[in-house]
C-alpha cells in the first residue's frame, strides 16, 4: 500500500504542483477575461474555455455556500438566481455532502475546491488499489489499475467540476466492502449504505446513477459466479438504508423535478461519432485540445470536451485488450456497450434516455478499462501467451501511430490543404465565439500537432512492450507521464487574488439594492458572487411556474430552458419582479421606456429601471388570473393577479414595511396596514415556503403566477417566511432513522463476534 500511495502521491504532486508550490487554486478564474464587463479590464484569453460551467455555475454556487456557512446558515434556498431557487433540490449542488461543508466552512472558496479535488483524486487511486488487491492481484498490477482510474482523461477533464472524482472515490470502496461481505464478514454490508449515501449526496445524481449501475452489474456477476443468492436479501436491506440516508438529497430533487421544465434531448445530436471516440482512445490530443486553441467538434449540439473524453493511456488500452477470462469478457462487453451508447449507434426511444447526455456513460467505460488493465498487467506478468499478444498489439498500435504521425506531418507541411478543408467544413471545427482568422487557425493547428509531447509519448508504450523482460514498473511510469501530462495541461490554476475581480459596472449596481438582468454579457450566474441577485440565471432545473411567468415578457420568443435569458425590458413582468438594473456590453444600448443610463464604462453600460417595484409592497387591487395574456399588459404598481378569488374586503390604503432580518432560508418583515391588503414579495413562489403572521401559520398564494403573497388584515403584523419543505423535513427524519438502524446492527454484530 505504501508504494501505491507513493505512486499516487507523485501523480497528485505533478498535477497539483501549482497549488502545492505556488498556492494557485484549481478554479478557472481566468474565464472572466472572455466576457464583459471583465473583458475590458483583464488581459489574455482563458487557458481552457471548456471549463465554462465551472466559472459560470459551480464557482458562483460554491461562493454562495461558502459565505452562507461562514455566516452560520446551511443554505436550502438560493435568493440570487431566478428570483430565488431551491438549492437543496437542484440535484447537483452537493450542499449536504459533509466534506464539502467542512472545507467551505474552514477555507476560502478556491482553496476549498482545490482540496476537495486533490483529496478525492488521491483517494480514487487508493480505493481502486485496495479493491484490486482484494481481487488477489499483485501490488504492481493493482497500482496500475488505481493509476488509470484516477488519471484517465474523463476524470481529468471533469476534475474542476468536482463531482466525477468524488463519485469515483466511493465506487471502489463500495466494491471492496462488497467483496469483504460476500467473503463472510457480514458487518461490511453495513459499510455499503453510508458509502452509497455519501456518493448520492456528493453533488451530481446522474453521475451517482452511473456509479450505482457499475456496482449493481458487478455485484450480480459476482453472486452468479459464487452461486450465492442469499446475499440478495442483504442487498435489499442495504438499498433501503442507502436511499433513506440519501433522502435529503433525493426526495426534494424528485419533488422539484416534477415541478420543473426539462427539455427532451436528441440523442443523435448529443452523441459523438464512433470513429472519433475510437481515435481518441489512442491519444487525447489527436482531435485537438481546447487548451491549444484547436479542437474538432464531436457532436451536432457542440457539447463540451469532457463529455467524450475517454483516454486511459496507450499501455492500459493494450493490456485491457489482452486481458482474458470470464470476468474480462464481461468487462469488454460492457465497454463495447458503453461505446455504442456514447455514439448512439443504435438509439433506443426510451422515455428515460431522452433526459441524459449519452457521452456520460463513458464513466463506466474508463472504470472497466482500469479494471481490465490491471487484469492484463497481472496476466502479462504470469503468462507467456499474454506477453506475445501484448507485443503483437503493441506492434499494431505502434505502426498505426506512425502512420497517423506521418499524415499529421504531411498536413503540417501543406497548410493549404488544412485551410481548404476548414473552408469546406467549418462546422466540424470548434472555435472560440467570434471566430478566428486563417492565420490564427493555422497557428492553433500547429500548436496542437507540431512537437506536442502528448503525441510523442504514445510511441513509448508500444516500444516498452518489446523489452525483455517486460517490467510492469516501466509501463506504470510511461502511463504516469501520459496521464499526468494531460491532466496538468488541461486544468486551469490561478492565484486566489485573481478570482472574482470586481469592475466599475458591478460597483455601480451595488450602490442600491435590486435585481439585475444581464443582456449579452455577464453570462449566467457570474454576477451572483458579488452579492447581486438575478431575475434569470442558469440551473439544470427551472420552475415551470416561474418560467411561464417570465416567458410573458417575450411571448413571441422561446426562452432558453436553463437560463431564461431575455432581450426586452419594456414588460410589466420585468417591473413586477423588481428588476432594477440591466447591464449591457459596451457596444450595445437600451431604448426601453423607463430605463435610464446610470453608468457607462469600458466594460459595459448599466441602466436603471425607474418603474421597478420594490422587493415587497402592498396592494389593494387583486384579480383572478384566467390566462397568461393578462400578464403582458397590466400595471404592477396598482394591480396583481392570483389563482384564487381575492377577499371581498380588499382595498387600497396606507401601509409600511420594514425588514427585520433575512438569511438564505428566511425573511422577517414588520408590516403595518390600515386596510385589508395583499403583501407581495417578488421572490419566486415555491411550495416549500411557509409563513407565520404574529406566530400563526398562514397560507402563501402565488402572485402573478410566480411570486409570493399573503393577505393581511388591518394592524401591525410580524411576518416570518421560512423555507423548509415538508419533503426535506421527512427526509431528514428518514436519514436519521437509517443511521440509527445501521449503528444498531453494527453494534449487535460486533457484540455477537465478541461473545463467540
Amino acid at each position: 500500500m505504501r508504494k501505491a500511495a507513493l505512486l499516487y502521491g507523485v501523480y497528485v504532486g505533478l498535477v497539483f504542483a501549482p497549488f502545492l508550490l505556488l498556492g494557485k487554486v484549481f478554479v478557472p478564474g481566468d474565464f472572466l477575461s472572455f466576457i464583459y464587463p471583465w473583458r475590458a479590464y483583464m488581459e489574455g484569453f482563458p487557458h481552457n474555455i471548456e471549463l465554462f460551467d465551472v466559472a459560470v455555475f459551480f464557482l458562483p454556487q460554491d461562493v454562495f455556500l461558502n459565505e452562507s456557512l461562514k455566516s452560520g446558515v446551511l443554505p436550502l434556498w438560493n435568493p440570487h438566481i431566478f428570483s430565488g431557487h431551491p438549492s437543496v433540490a437542484s440535484g447537483q449542488s452537493g450542499f449536504f455532502y459533509p466534506p464539502r461543508l467542512f472545507f467551505h466552512y474552514f477555507f476560502s472558496v478556491g482553496v476549498a475546491k482545490t482540496l476537495l479535488q486533490l483529496g478525492h483524486l488521491f483517494g480514487m487511486g487508493l480505493g481502486m488499489y485496495w479493491f484490486l488487491r482484494l481481487k488477489s492481484l499483485d501490488s504492481a498490477p493493482a497500482a496500475l489499475g488505481g493509476l488509470v482510474w484516477m488519471g484517465n482523461s474523463y476524470v481529468s477533464s471533469w476534475l474542476e467540476f468536482e463531482h466525477v472524482e468524488i463519485a469515483g472515490f466511493y465506487l471502489p470502496l463500495m466494491l471492496g466492502c462488497f467483496e469483504k461481505a460476500v467473503a463472510g464478514a457480514r458487518r461490511w454490508w453495513l459499510g455499503l449504505a453510508p458509502l452509497g449515501a455519501l456518493c448520492l449526496h456528493s453533488g451530481h445524481l446522474q453521475i451517482s446513477l452511473y456509479v450505482g449501475l457499475i456496482f449493481l452489474v458487478y455485484a450480480l456477476f459476482r453472486l452468479s459466479t459464487l452461486r450465492q443468492w442469499k446475499p440478495l436479501f442483504y442487498f435489499v436491506g442495504v438499498g433501503v438504508l442507502t436511499v433513506a440516508m440519501a433522502a435529503p438529497t433525493i426526495v426534494p430533487f424528485l419533488q422539484f423535478l416534477g415541478e420543473s421544465q426539462r427539455t427532451v434531448l436528441d440523442m443523435r445530436a448529443n452523441s459523438a461519432d464512433l470513429g472519433s471516440i475510437l481515435l481518441t482512445l489512442l491519444n487525447p490530443d489527436l482531435l485537438g485540445n481546447p487548451t491549444r486553441g484547436f479542437m474538432l467538434n464531436r457532436c451536432q449540439s457542440n457539447l463540451i470536451y469532457p463529455e467524450f473524453a475517454c483516454f486511459a493511456g496507450i499501455v492500459p488500452l493494450i493490456l485491457a485488450l489482452c486481458a482474458r477470462g470470464r470476468e474480462a469478457l464481461l468487462l469488454k462487453g460492457v465497454c463495447a456497450g458503453c461505446l455504442i451508447v456514447a455514439a448512439s449507434v443504435f438509439p433506443v426511444a426510451l422515455p428515460f434516455l431522452d433526459r441524459f447526455i449519452p457521452g456520460r456513460i463513458l464513466l463506466v467505460w474508463v472504470f472497466c478499462v482500469a479494471y481490465l488493465a490491471a487484469l492484463g498487467a497481472q496476466q502479462l506478468k504470469d503468462s507467456q501467451e499474454t506477453r506475445r499478444w501484448a507485443r503483437r498489439l503493441g506492434g499494431l498500435f505502434g505502426f498505426l501511430w506512425v502512420v497517423i504521425l506521418g499524415v499529421v506531418l504531411y498536413l503540417l507541411r501543406h497548410p493549404e490543404l488544412v485551410l481548404e478543408w476548414w473552408t469546406q467544413n467549418p462546422q466540424l471545427v470548434k472555435l472560440p465565439p467570434g471566430g478566428v482568422s486563417e492565420g490564427e487557425f493555422l497557428q492553433a493547428f500547429r500548436a496542437n500537432y507540431a512537437w506536442n509531447p502528448q503525441l510523442l509519448l504514445t510511441l513509448a508504450g508500444p516500444i516498452a512492450l518489446f523489452w525483455k523482460p517486460q517490467k510492469i514498473r516501466v509501463l506504470i511510469g510511461i502511463t504516469l507521464l501520459e496521464l499526468a501530462l494531460f491532466t496538468s495541461g488541461f486544468n486551469t490554476a490561478v492565484a486566489p487574488e485573481e478570482l472574482l475581480r470586481s469592475t466599475p459596472e458591478i460597483s455601480a449596481m451595488l450602490e442600491s439594492p435590486g435585481r439585475v438582468v444581464p443582456i449579452n454579457c455577464a453570462n449566467y450566474n457570474t454576477l451572483t458572487p458579488y452579492g447581486l441577485s438575478l431575475v434569470n440565471g442558469y440551473e439544470s432545473l427551472v420552475s415551470q411556474r416561474y418560467a411561464l411567468m417570465l416567458s410573458q415578457a417575450e411571448p413571441d420568443r422561446d426562452l432558453p430552458m436553463r437560463s431564461l435569458s431575455f432581450k426586452q425590458l419594456d414588460s410589466p413582468i420585468v417591473d413586477a419582479l423588481g428588476v432594477t438594473y440591466a447591464v449591457f456590453p459596451p457596444h450595445m444600448s437600451s431604448e426601453a421606456e423607463g430605463w435610464e443610463l446610470v453608468f457607462e464604462g469600458q466594460g459595459g453600460k448599466v441602466y436603471k429601471n425607474q418603474q421597478a417595484m420594490p422587493r415587497w409592497y402592498l396592494l389593494g387591487k387583486v384579480a383572478p388570473l384566467h390566462n397568461l395574456a393578462q400578464l403582458q399588459t397590466f400595471i404592477p404598481s396598482s394591480e396583481a393577479f392570483v389563482a384564487e378569488a381575492p377577499p371581498a374586503n380588499l382595498q387600497p390604503g396606507p401601509g409600511a414595511i420594514e425588514k427585520i432580518g433575512e438569511t438564505a432560508n428566511s425573511l422577517e418583515l414588520m408590516v403595518e396596514t390600515q386596510t385589508t391588503q395583499l403583501l407581495v414579495v417578488t421572490d419566486a413562489f415555491h411550495p416549500g415556503w411557509q409563513v407565520r403572521v404574529n406566530d400563526q401559520p398562514r397560507e402563501i398564494f402565488s402572485v402573478n403566477l410566480g411570486s409570493r403573497g399573503i393577505y393581511l388584515t388591518p394592524g401591525v403584523h410580524r411576518v416570518e417566511f421560512q423555507f423548509y419543505p415538508n419533503s426535506l423535513r421527512w427526509s431528514v427524519w428518514a436519514c436519521l432513522a437509517a443511521m440509527l438502524v445501521s449503528l444498531g446492527l453494527l453494534v449487535t454484530d460486533l457484540w455477537r463476534s465478541y461473545r463467540s
